[in-house]
C-alpha cells in the first residue's frame, strides 16, 4: 500500500499540498522539521500520517483538551486509530487508553505538555514504537511569541530521551525571531525549515473605524445570520455584555473565556462546533481550541495585542477553504488599554519594550492606506506582488487616492488650532461639530475649526486624519492618551499650497453582497444547489444523529463535489475530495440514495454532472 493508497482512503485526497511531501519526507528519513503554514494549509497531515501509514506511533503534542477533542473524533470518523489522555477523561477511560497504547492498538495520541514530559509517561512509552513525535502550535515554546506558554519550554527534553525519533514543530504564525526560538528551545537537529505562503485568499480583510461597533455589528449580523462566526473580545467583561446584547436582540449567542468553569466553556464549544449556536463572544481564551472548518466570519471588537494574534484569529476562518470575512473595528483609545496590560507586567524592560513595538506595529497595519494583504504578508517576511488583493477594504476602495486637499487643510488647522491638547477622536467629533464636555472645556468659545465638516460622517473623518498620521503630516505623542499636533511637513503644507491626496471609501451599496461572499457565489456556480441543499439536510440529520459535529460528516466542499458531480457508486464517491474509505463506509450509501431519487426525480444522468 503507497502513501498515496493512505492518503486516498482515509483523508479522501489524492495528491498533498505544498511543503506536504517535503515535510512527510523529511520525516520518513527521521529528520527534524520546522513547518510554518497558514491555517487550514494542511500542517495536521504532515505528522499523522505516517503513523498511519506504517503502523507506529506518531505522539502529538497539543496545548489545549478541547483542541485535542475535536481532532481525536474527527480522525475516527475517518477510520483512524487515535485517543487522547487528558484530565478531563474520566480514569477508566485513561486506563483504557493505556492498555490500548501497549497492546499497538493507537497510531496517534494527543497529550498535553505537561503530561508529555511526566516520568510517568515516558516509562509508559518506552518500548512502544515511537515514529514522530508533533509539537503543534510550536510559537507557544517561545518567549517571543503572541501566546507563550511557559510548560512548553520543558519539551526540550524529547530529543534528549528520544535522539533518533524526529520531532516536527507545527505553527501558523511565527517571526524570524520566534522561528529561531522554537529551533533552540526544542533543541531540533539540523531542521527542514519549511515555509508556505501566509496568503489566505479566501479571507477578506476591513479595518473599519466605528463610533458604535454594536449597531454595526448588528447590521452585520442581520445579513449572516444562517452562518458561523466568532467575535473576538478584549476582557472577559466584554464578551459577556456584547453576548447579552446580542442574545437580546434574538441572536443565539454565547460568552467564552478562561474564567468561565471548564464544564461551561466545553458545552459552549459544543454547541458552536454542532451549529447548536452561531456566534461566539470570546476572548483570547478561544483562539487555538477550536476546529471549526466552516466559521464564515471573524469580528474583532475591540483591538488584539499584536499583528500574530491579529493573523492567528482572524484564521478562524474559512479553514474549508471557503470564502470567509474578517473585520476589526478600530479605535485607537484601545491603544491605552493594552499599554497598561504591557507596563503593570511582570516581565522584564527588554520582552515589555518588544510587546509594545509589536503592539505599534498592529496599528500602523490599521492605519495605513495600502493593500492589507500586502501589509501582513510583508510582517512574516513573504512578498507579495500584487498592487491590488481584490479582498480587502483598502483595495476595494473605488478611487484610490483623490485630491482632497480642502478637507486636508480643515484637519490640519483644527490640528494646529488645539496643538497638543486632543486626541484623533475628539478631533473628528469637532469638526463633525459633535457637543461633548472635552470641547466646552476647552476654550470659553467653540474651537473656529467646529463644524467645519459637518457634512462628513465621523468616521470618515477619522480615517482621514489617520492618512495623514500616516503620511507624515500629524504626529502623535503621548502612549497612555496620545494627542495630536502638526509635523514640520504639515506647518509646511499650511504655509504653502500642496494638495493631499486622501483615501475616499469606496461607498457601501445596500442589498450587495461582500466582496468574498460575492467571491463564493462566483465559485457556487457550477453545482447543483437544489441538490447542496438536499444532501445538507442529510447530513444534518445523520450528524445530529451520531451526536456530532456536521463537518465531521462530510464538509461543505465535499457536498459541494456531490452536488457537481453526482456520484452513485463507492468508486465516484471515492473520487470526491473529503471522502475516503471510512467515510464511505459509513455514510456514502445514505448520500448516494439522495443523489439518485434526486437525479431520476429530475431527469439527471451521471454524464450531466461536471468532469
Amino acid at each position: 500500500m503507497s502513501l498515496y493508497d493512505t492518503l486516498r482512503d482515509y483523508w479522501g485526497y489524492t495528491s498533498f499540498l505544498p511543503q506536504q511531501t517535503e515535510a512527510i519526507s523529511s520525516l520518513h528519513l527521521n529528520r527534524d522539521v520546522l513547518l510554518l503554514k497558514a491555517t487550514g494549509g494542511g500542517k495536521s497531515l504532515c505528522y499523522q500520517i505516517l503513523p498511519v501509514h506504517t503502523n507506529t506511533l506518531g505522539i502529538v503534542v497539543s496545548p489545549l483538551i478541547s483542541l485535542m477533542k475535536d481532532q481525536v473524533d474527527d480522525l475516527r470518523q475517518k477510520g483512524i486509530r487515535a485517543a487522547t489522555l487528558n484530565s478531563e477523561q474520566g480514569a477508566n477511560e485513561n486506563r483504557a487508553t493505556e492498555r490500548a497504547l501497549g497492546e499497538g492498538k493507537i497510531n496517534l495520541l494527543y497529550v498535553s505538555p505537561e503530561r508529555f514530559v511526566s516520568s510517568r509517561f515516558i516509562r509508559l512509552l518506552k518500548g512502544l514504537p515511537l515514529s514522530i513525535v508533533a509539537v503543534d502550535e510550536a510559537h507557544c515554546i517561545s518567549r517571543w511569541g503572541h501566546d507563550f506558554r511557559p510548560e512548553y519550554r520543558k519539551l526540550r527534553m524529547v530529543k534528549e530521551t528520544w535522539p533518533d525519533v524526529p520531532v516536527i514543530a507545527v505553527t501558523a504564525t511565527a517571526t524570524r525571531a520566534v522561528k529561531d526560538d522554537i529551533v533552540r528551545q526544542l533543541n531540533l537537529k539540523n531542521p527542514r525549515v519549511l515555509v508556505g505562503s501566509f496568503n489566505r485568499e479566501n479571507l477578506y480583510y476591513e479595518i473599519r473605524a466605528s463610533a458604535n461597533p454594536k449597531r454595526e455589528i448588528l447590521g452585520y449580523l442581520d445579513s449572516h445570520r444562517d452562518v458561523s462566526g466568532i467575535i473576538y473580545c478584549f476582557s472577559r467583561k466584554n464578551t459577556e455584555e456584547l453576548s447579552s446584547y446580542l442574545q437580546g436582540q434574538g441572536y443565539s449567542s454565547l460568552p467564552y473565556h478562561a474564567g468561565l468553569k471548564d464544564n461551561i466553556r466545553r458545552k459552549t464549544q459544543e454547541s458552536f462546533v454542532r451549529d447548536e449556536i452561531r456566534v461566539i463572544c470570546a476572548t483570547v481564551a478561544f483562539g487555538m481550541g477550536i476546529d471549526k472548518p466552516d466559521i464564515r466570519f471573524v469580528l474583532h471588537y475591540d483591538l488584539p495585542k499584536d499583528i500574530e494574534s491579529y493573523y492567528q484569529e482572524t484564521g478562524r476562518a474559512g479553514r474549508d477553504g471557503m470564502p470567509g470575512e474578517c473585520i476589526l473595528f478600530y479605535d485607537r483609545d484601545d491603544l491605552a488599554k493594552h499599554l497598561w496590560l504591557i507596563n503593570r507586567s511582570d516581565m522584564d524592560r527588554d520582552y515589555k519594550e518588544v510587546q509594545k513595538k509589536k503592539l505599534y506595529a498592529l496599528t500602523r497595519f490599521c492605519e495605513s492606506p495600502v493593500c492589507r494583504r500586502h501589509t501582513l504578508l510583508k510582517y512574516f517576511g513573504e512578498k507579495f506582488p500584487e498592487t491590488n488583493c481584490g479582498m480587502c477594504d483598502n483595495c476595494q476602495k473605488e478611487t484610490g487616492r483623490v485630491d482632497a486637499g480642502v478637507y486636508a487643510r480643515k484637519i490640519l488647522l483644527c490640528v494646529r488650532e488645539l496643538n497638543g491638547q486632543i486626541g484623533r477622536g475628539k478631533i473628528a467629533g469637532i469638526l463633525c461639530g459633535l457637543e461633548s464636555n472635552e470641547v466646552k472645556s476647552l476654550h470659553s468659545q467653540k474651537p473656529k475649526s467646529f463644524g467645519s465638516l459637518v457634512d462628513i460622517p465621523e468616521t470618515q473623518v477619522k480615517e482621514w486624519v489617520d492618512d495623514l498620521i500616516f503620511q507624515g503630516y500629524i504626529m502623535r505623542s503621548g502612549r497612555k492618551y496620545p494627542v495630536l499636533s502638526l509635523t514640520e511637513e504639515g506647518w509646511t503644507y499650511l504655509k504653502g499650497h500642496k494638495n493631499i491626496p486622501i483615501f475616499l471609501s469606496k461607498p457601501k451599496m445596500s442589498g450587495k453582497s461582500s466582496p468574498a461572499m460575492q467571491k463564493m457565489d462566483l465559485s457556487c456556480v457550477r453545482y447543483n444547489p437544489a441538490l447542496f441543499s438536499l444532501l445538507r439536510i442529510q447530513r444534518d440529520d445523520v450528524a445530529r444523529r451520531a451526536g456530532l459535529p456536521k463537518y465531521m460528516i462530510f464538509t461543505d466542499p465535499s457536498l459541494i463535489g456531490m452536488a457537481a458531480y453526482y456520484p452513485r457508486t463507492k468508486a465516484d464517491f471515492l473520487k470526491i475530495k473529503g471522502v475516503g474509505v471510512a467515510k464511505w463506509d459509513a455514510y456514502g450509501e445514505l448520500f448516494a440514495a439522495v443523489i439518485v431519487h434526486f437525479c431520476e426525480e429530475n431527469g439527471i444522468s451521471v454524464a450531466d454532472g461536471e468532469r
